[in-house]
């Protein structure tokens, strides 16, 4: 938990709820992303946030990560109200980077001011900023003079601006912490709000189907982060330190109103903040990543059904895992097939993995069966003597993608 010295309000800052401005379309927002547009929500404009009482603690610092001397780089925060809520915390410290995906010139051109006004409160405070930082590509688009590696990276609310395709969100995070590992201190914490229903992890309380999720949970782990805590947003805390909800949404679909773009907030009720890190640190995740894939093999001479279970644990942690890996591989046995001209026998099998201490995506389960698999029917195919054992343990290890 982060100690807090006091807070106050920032010019300038606005009480109204918060998260990213977006291009908007002239239709009422309500597809499958959650992130829903409340019909006549405007733009209070620049005011006086309430005081607030100083505290020990505030939930907004523990949840996200502001902790004295912690470095904090916040992407896609496209009014900066999130980073000037943040800064009102004032925790002792705690240096801040705040970075818009929109470049100075796209925000000149659409006429919002206000992110100038609260650009340079924010520096006059100490805190650099950013424009045209692309949170997928952070390594060529961050300021080189605020460079990694951070403590937290914070992505508040991510939308890709075709909000409708939920490919393209996935795509989006996966880009994201891909980008972000690379920027991230060796025990660093990757941040990623959604809105209710979006992540698709257990925590959600009106679980949707995993196909209509952006299933935040996989994409991480294909880059080898652990998701070690889900909880609520703290929206409250968050609209009373300023922070408002706006986001890029796609410029009108008509002709008549192709180049407005327009300020509008979305529904942030039951959102969830997601906090991942590296597995390689030893975390335990907070729901264990359950994969099954189903894969048929010819068995080699000797064939034992341990051997299989040794050789994708080798696939999945490297050679030497144990039980400590917290990686629980199981076997169900679906068909059986013996070739009546010369004997040769095939196996079809369930493959299921439980994994929490290990980030194991469901892309990488899938190549670790789809390659032990293969392992074991080249073998018998040679046929020729393999010792069993050495291929169980010499499983060639199967990789992460590195984006």
């Amino acid at each position: 938990s982060a100690q807090v010295l006091r807070v106050r309000p920032v010019d300038g800052a606005s009480p109204m709820a918060g998260g990213q401005r977006a291009r908007v379309d002239d239709t009422q927002a309500s597809g499958e992303d959650g992130s829903m547009a409340q019909d006549g929500a405007e733009d209070s404009g620049p005011g006086e946030a309430p005081a607030l009482e100083p505290a020990p603690m505030l939930l907004a610092a523990e949840v996200f990560g502001a902790q004295p001397e912690a470095r904090m780089l916040l992407v896609g925060d496209g009014n900066f109200s999130f980073a000037e809520a943040l800064l009102r915390l004032e925790v002792a410290g705690c240096q801040l980077v705040a970075t818009a995906y929109e470049t100075e010139a796209e925000l000149e051109a659409a006429g919002f001011r206000d992110v100038f006004e609260r650009a340079e409160r924010l520096r006059a405070r100490g805190m650099a900023v950013g424009m045209g930082v692309d949170a997928t590509n952070l390594t060529d688009t961050l300021p080189a003079d605020v460079m990694g590696p951070f403590d937290v990276i914070v992505f508040q609310f991510p939308q890709h601006p075709e909000r409708r395709k939920i490919h393209l969100q996935r795509q989006l995070l996966r880009g994201f912490f891909a980008s972000a590992v690379g920027q991230l201190a060796p025990e660093g914490s990757i941040v990623v709000s959604l809105c209710r229903g979006q992540g698709g992890t257990p925590a959600e309380e009106e679980p949707r189907k995993t196909s209509d999720t952006w299933q935040v949970q996989d994409a991480a782990a294909e880059l080898g982060l652990l998701l070690r805590l889900v909880q609520p947003c703290p929206t409250e805390e968050l609209e009373l330190l300023g922070y408002r909800s706006t986001g890029y949404r796609c410029r009108g679909l008509r002709p008549s109103n192709a180049d407005n773009m327009q300020d509008k907030s979305f529904n942030w009720d039951g959102s969830l903040t997601h906090v991942f890190c590296r597995d390689s640190i030893g975390a335990v995740a907070a729901y264990a990543l359950v994969w099954s894939h189903d894969v048929s093999l010819w068995e080699p001479d000797g064939f034992e059904e341990e051997h299989l279970q040794v050789a994708l644990r080798a696939a999945v942690c490297g050679e030497g895992g144990d039980a400590s890996d917290g990686v629980e591989v199981t076997l169900e046995l679906m068909d059986q097939y013996c070739r009546p001209e010369d004997g040769k026998r095939a196996r079809t099998y369930r493959l299921t993995v439980r994994a929490q201490r290990r980030a194991v995506s469901q892309a990488a389960w899938r190549r670790a069966c789809e390659g032990v698999s293969k392992q074991f029917s080249d073998a018998a195919d040679r046929a020729q003597s393999v010792s069993l054992g050495a291929l169980a343990g010499g499983a060639e290890t199967v990789g992460r993608a590195s984006g």
